[in-house]
């Protein structure tokens, strides 16, 4: 019977080892899909800063041609 147990705690603990390195490896596919959209996210804010001081300066040009 005590082999049967270490037996079934071997089983249990391979399990649990396999979970885990599958969860480790899906933790890291989403960290780098997460960075991903970071520097997506920052090249896109980037852009936008840009048009808003060429629209900044697009406004103030219209003024003092008023």
């Amino acid at each position: 019977q005590s082999a049967e147990l270490n037996l079934k705690m071997h089983q249990l603990n391979e399990e649990l080892f396999a979970q885990k390195q599958e969860l480790a490896g899906k933790g890291k596919q989403l960290n780098e899909f997460r960075l991903s959209l970071e520097k997506d996210n920052s090249v896109r804010v980037n852009e936008i800063e840009k048009l808003k001081i060429e629209l900044t300066r697009a406004i103030m040009e219209y003024k003092k041609r008023k």
